[in-house]
């Protein structure tokens, strides 16, 4: 089917889900080469096959197997109308599917998960192998093997039904065999399987953390590297890579962190020995974004359209036999999930917020490539929760060959944040929880985070490449400012931090430090953030108390603190500079009244004792714990505290002499980590 045929009243019907082992993972990727569709999951991934069907029903008999046990679990089967799903397709003969994922074993490394699955191209004779990009840079091989008559091995599992529908089967996956271990002594960021078929043999290649290339050829079950390796500069950490043919030549396109793209030439013997690479030309993007995805739709042996992600926008390159260009940028608003080629210069784009569209290009006679058509495909489910809903996402898209089936991963939306409108969404963490994602909406709203909504948009949780997850926000060149919004973006953050220790902290101590590290991060920033807010406050009344200018001391204090020891060593170091500048302008202001207002020495409740600014031990060593609000120091029977966090604060009476009671300061008497309410106890 053509979208010519049916013109813009194509309907995306949505046929079934794919059952997934673990239904809280984020699908990662989604791709289908001729045949077979492989989605990843979490630490593992699906391989699903399609097979014609002459049936007036589409039979989905869904199982899997794993390593650990050879019987396959059967999974509830889905009967659907053929004529309903059909009912708008312009088709003599009906095509008809059975899908049956196969579950590859866990990844081998511990505490890692897959980030890329790919298949080689392959024909009916040859094996199909997929290589997987685990998060700690190792690429795991798999080789299938397709053999029909090794299906009577599953047929004592099955019931009757089941074994006539495996019986109409033309071919069907059937058994895995994982290659040698041999890419596991480099770290690699990205891979790419050559789009060119050979006779026997296949070639990878693979970008290491140290920017070479690596060229593997992967023949008879055995991977031969090639005898030397490609150095490539200043490509940056966070970027995107993808092989094209071209009048019979191989090119190489790699982005870099500013969102343009190099082109490499790669002179490739037939014996797929790699000779050399070179680099060709570098083509400017319009926005300074990395990109996060490229597709390629050839028009023809000499001219490729190339189409370039860069979350909320699509930039179109053309790329000729002497030239290449940008042609078309299209600012779209929200994190573009997948793209998928359906025909040339036609295209089916999936949105983070659930919609599909669809564009088609046109060129015109000077040559010129223009827009024609952007326009939403009408999304039509047969599953209760997804149509018309707005608390799915897509996180990939693909297609069958005759463009007849649109497969999209459709996975509830967790949570959200406007920052997605301003910034790359690539900044949080998944939850690898048996938590109802709808049940975390539900608590942030019994923790009466009300702030929360007014800057909801969206916030993609992609599998956790990094637990340490305020680094990436460096990587993708986010100015913090001192904003409301950047401090709701953290305590979102804790929120989910907490949740993911709380899964962990029995099952990992690895990842349980990683995460008491990440939070205690988290919970510094917050901490000189709210700090930095009270001293503009306090900065802004007119005739200050003795009290309330020993709260700008100890404020001030905390941020000195933090400015001369965590600065360093903070992951915000993009930001570094932002901060230190506006803080060492405050603080200017800060020493000046404070020095004028001639202030006792902070004392120990215990024993009188001078304490050394902002300590936490007097000159007897008796412990003190300080106030997560004004920083001053806490009495020993002090009771009152953070509700939700459990932190203790000072006596409601201090609290008035430096608040009072109105209104508009309402906010400090909320925690400054979790928004809730402060409890007093005198």
């Amino acid at each position: 089917m053509s979208i010519e045929q049916n013109n813009m009243d194509f309907k995306l019907k949505h046929l079934s889900s794919l059952i997934t082992y673990d239904k809280i993972s984020y699908p990662f990727s989604l791709q289908s080469i001729q045949d077979i569709i492989i989605q990843c999951n979490k630490s593992a991934c699906e391989v699903i096959s399609i097979s014609n069907q002459s049936d007036n029903n589409i039979q989905s008999n869904l199982y899997f197997t794993s390593t650990k046990t050879t019987k396959p679990i059967a999974i509830p089967q889905l009967n659907i109308n053929a004529e309903k799903i059909f009912n708008n397709c312009n088709h003599d003969e009906k095509n008809f599917i059975m899908l049956n994922p196969y579950f590859l074993p866990e990844c081998t490394a511990k505490n890692t998960h897959y980030l890329k699955c790919r298949i080689g191209l392959y024909t009916e004779q040859s094996d199909i192998i997929i290589a997987c990009l685990t998060s700690s840079g190792i690429i795991e091989l798999f080789s299938f093997i397709l053999d029909k008559c090794e299906l009577k091995q599953f047929n004592s599992n099955l019931n009757e039904k089941r074994k006539e529908n495996l019986k109409n089967l033309p071919k069907e996956i059937i058994k895995f065999d994982m290659y040698k271990n041999f890419l596991y002594d480099i770290s690699f960021s990205n891979f790419e399987w050559c789009p060119k078929m050979y006779e026997n043999f296949k070639i990878l290649l693979g970008i290491t953390k140290n920017d070479e290339i690596i060229f593997y050829r992967v023949q008879n079950d055995v991977i031969f590297i090639q005898d030397k390796s490609f150095e490539i500069e200043d490509i940056g950490k966070n970027r995107a890579v993808k092989w094209m043919n071209m009048n019979d030549e191989h090119f190489l396109l790699v982005s870099t962190n500013n969102g343009n793209l190099i082109r490499f030439s790669i002179i490739l013997r037939n014996d797929g020995i790699i000779e050399d690479i070179e680099k060709i030309d570098e083509i400017a993007g319009k926005l300074k974004l990395p990109i996060s995805n490229i597709i390629i739709d050839y028009l023809k042996s000499s001219t490729a359209i190339v189409l370039c992600t860069k979350v909320h926008s699509l930039e179109i390159f053309q790329f000729n036999e002497n030239d290449s260009k940008l042609v078309l940028s299209k600012y779209i608003g929200l994190t573009i999930t997948g793209v998928e080629v359906c025909i040339n210069l036609q295209y089916f784009i999936s949105i983070l917020n659930g919609k599909v569209y669809f564009l088609k290009l046109n060129i015109s006679r000077t040559n010129e490539v223009e827009l024609e058509t952007w326009t939403q495909i009408e999304h039509v489910s047969n599953v209760d929760d997804v149509q018309a809903s707005t608390n799915y996402a897509y996180y990939g898209i693909t297609k069958s060959r005759n463009n007849v089936l649109i497969f999209l991963s459709c996975y509830p939306q967790i949570a959200f944040d406007h920052l997605t409108n301003k910034q790359p969404a690539q900044i949080s963490v998944n939850l690898f929880t048996k938590y109802d994602p709808f049940q975390i909406l539900m608590d942030n709203q019994s923790l009466k985070l009300t702030d929360y909504s007014d800057c909801v948009v969206a916030v993609r949780f992609i599998g956790a490449s990094k637990l340490e997850t305020l680094g990436v926000l460096e990587n993708m060149n986010y100015r913090i400012q001192l904003s409301d919004e950047f401090i709701y973006y953290l305590k979102l953050q804790l929120l989910v931090i907490n949740i993911k220790y709380s899964f962990y902290k029995m099952r990992s101590n690895s990842i349980s430090e990683m995460i008491t590290r990440t939070k205690e991060s988290i919970l510094e920033i917050l901490s000189v953030m709210h700090f930095f807010k009270l001293l503009q406050y306090l900065l802004s009344v007119k005739d200050l108390s003795q009290k309330q200018f020993v709260v700008i001391r100890s404020s001030s204090i905390a941020i000195k603190n933090y400015c001369n020891t965590k600065f360093e060593m903070e992951t915000f170091k993009s930001a570094a500079e932002t901060l230190r500048t506006q803080f060492q302008a405050l603080l200017k202001i800060c020493d000046t009244k404070v020095e004028k207002a001639n202030l006792p020495p902070e004392v120990c409740h215990c024993c009188d004792e001078n304490i050394a600014p902002n300590s936490l031990i007097c000159s007897q060593n008796h412990k003190l714990k300080r106030c997560i609000v004004t920083n001053l120091i806490l009495q020993i029977d002090s009771n009152s505290f953070c509700r939700q966090c459990r932190e203790n604060v000072v006596q409601l009476e201090t609290f008035s002499t430096i608040f009072g009671n109105s209104f508009e300061n309402s906010r400090f008497y909320l925690c400054p980590f979790c928004d809730s309410k402060l409890a007093f106890y005198d």
